[in-house]
Formats: C-alpha cells, structure tokens, sequence
C-alpha cells in the first residue's frame, strides 16, 4: 500500500474511534499516532491500577 492509502485509513479509523472519547480519554492524539485510555482505578488480577490501555483503540504506524 502506498503511504497516502495508509494515512487515508488512518484518518478513517481514527474518526470511528473518537466517537468513544468521554469516558476514554487520548493520551497521543496525533496526526501520526492516536490512542485511548481509562484512567480509573481499578484491579486487574489482583494489581492496582490507575490507567488502562484497551488494544482495540490505538492506533500507530507500521
């Protein structure tokens, strides 16, 4: 694929995962990098933590 088809999903891709931005929040929200967390605590098999990072909403280039 060329470069310019690649950013072209990347803009698609990143449109369809702002619509989840309120109870995720970005920490990169970039032309080249885009990603959402939960800062909430929680407790994930027995270990605290503050930020949780879902694979399904980042994106980065390959």
């Amino acid at each position: 694929m060329k470069q310019e088809e690649l950013v072209k999903i990347f803009k698609s891709l990143k449109a369809i995962l702002k619509k989840y931005e309120g109870s995720l929040k970005p920490k990169f929200d970039l032309d080249s990098k885009y990603d959402l967390w939960s800062f909430k605590d929680i407790e994930i098999e027995g270990r605290k933590r503050k930020e949780v990072y879902p694979d399904f909403v980042g994106l980065e280039p390959i």
